[in-house]
C-alpha cells in the first residue's frame, strides 16, 4: 500500500532479478506503477492501520542473532517461548523489559490453532499471520456472528447450513407416502414429552426425518429385503406396518393404557395388520392422532390445584 518511487521499484526488482535486461526492467517498472494507481484508497487505509497488542499475546520477534523467536508479550516485558515438536510453546528464561521498544517494529502477529493446550503451554503456534492460511480468527457466519475455525464442529456446521426458513423436506415426502395430510405440529410435539429425554427419542426423530440406516439405503448391502419379515423391501414406510413388530406395538399400547393414556382413532387412519378389531394404527402420531390424558386424570389435577389455592396462612 506504500507509494514507491520509480528508483525504489527498480532497486527492488534488481535485488530479486540481478541479470534482468534493461527493456524488461522498464516494462516491469511501468507495470508496477500502474498497479499502484489501481489500488483503492480504502484498501490502503486498511494496510496502514495500527496493530493492537494484547497482554499475554503470542508474538514473533527477532533475537540478537537475527533469528526468528516466539514469545508471550506482557504489559512491560517479553517472555521467550520454546516451541515443542507438538507446536505448543513453553516459557523459558527470564522476561525481557520492553518499556523502550516500538512494538510495531519489533513484533509480528502470530497465528495459533485451537484453545486447548497442556499445562503451562500456549496453544499450537502456526507461524506469522502473513505466512499462514487460513487464519483461525476473523471469520463471520451468515448471521454476522464472529467465529473461529477451531470452534467449528460437525454439529455447529450442521446448524449453520441448515435451512430453517421452511418446513423440513420429510413432511412433503411422508404426506406423499401415506396419501394424507399429517398434522405435523402434533408430530413434532412428540419429540418433547415428560416420559423421555432427547436420547430416548433419537430413533423416532430419525424415522420422522427418514434418516434410519436401512437395507434399502445401505450401498454395502445387496439384499434389500426387511431383516425382520424377509418378504418386503425394507423402508421407513414398511417399518410402520411390518407384522413382525406387532407384539412390540401391543406392548407399547399396553404401557400407554397403564399410564392412564388413551388413543384416539382419526378418520381415514391406516388399518393394522394381524390384530383383532383393527386395533393397530400404522403409527398414531404419523396418522395425525396422538395420546392425550384421560378426562378423569385432568379432573384429578384440577382438584389438586383447587385444594392448593384454598389454603389460608394465619
Amino acid at each position: 500500500g506504500k507509494h514507491r518511487l520509480t528508483e525504489n521499484i527498480k532497486q527492488i526488482i534488481l535485488e530479486l532479478i540481478p541479470n534482468i535486461t534493461t527493456n524488461t526492467l522498464h516494462r516491469l517498472v511501468t507495470h508496477a506503477k500502474s498497479i499502484q494507481k489501481r489500488i483503492p484508497p480504502w484498501f490502503k487505509q486498511q494496510l496502514n492501520q495500527n496493530r493492537e497488542w494484547s497482554p499475554n499475546e503470542v508474538v514473533k520477534f527477532k533475537d540478537d542473532l537475527n533469528e526468528d523467536q516466539y514469545g508471550i508479550w506482557q504489559t512491560n516485558s517479553l517472555l521467550q517461548l520454546r516451541v515443542t515438536s507438538s507446536g505448543h510453546g513453553t516459557p523459558i528464561g527470564t522476561p525481557w523489559p520492553t518499556n523502550d521498544w516500538i512494538l510495531e517494529d519489533e513484533f509480528t502477529k502470530v497465528s495459533t490453532w485451537g484453545s486447548r493446550a497442556p499445562e503451562l503451554h500456549t496453544p499450537a503456534i502456526r507461524g506469522a499471520q502473513h505466512e499462514t492460511y487460513p487464519p483461525s480468527e476473523g471469520w463471520l457466519t451468515s448471521k454476522n456472528e464472529p467465529i473461529k475455525l477451531t470452534d467449528l464442529s460437525i454439529r455447529r456446521m450442521t446448524l449453520m447450513f441448515t435451512n430453517r426458513t421452511g418446513p423440513p423436506a420429510c413432511q412433503k415426502r411422508w404426506d406423499g407416502i401415506l396419501h394424507s395430510q399429517i398434522e405435523w405440529k402434533k408430530v413434532w410435539r412428540t419429540l418433547q414429552n415428560t416420559f423421555s429425554n432427547p436420547y430416548d427419542t433419537k430413533t423416532w426423530l430419525r424415522l420422522v426425518h427418514r434418516g434410519l440406516r436401512l437395507n434399502s439405503n445401505d450401498k454395502a448391502t445387496t439384499d434389500k429385503k426387511c431383516r425382520l419379515c424377509q418378504t418386503t423391501r425394507e423402508s421407513h414406510a414398511h417399518l410402520l406396518t411390518c407384522n413382525r413388530l406387532n407384539e412390540l406395538r401391543r406392548l407399547v399400547l399396553k404401557l400407554l393404557n397403564g399410564l392412564l393414556l388413551r388413543r384416539r382413532r382419526p378418520p381415514g387412519a391406516l388399518p393394522g395388520q394381524d390384530l383383532q378389531r383393527g386395533e393397530l394404527l400404522a403409527d398414531p402420531q404419523l396418522s395425525g392422532s396422538g395420546v392425550r390424558a384421560a378426562p378423569h386424570a385432568a379432573r384429578r389435577r384440577n382438584a389438586s390445584a383447587s385444594q392448593r389455592d384454598s389454603v389460608v396462612i394465619f
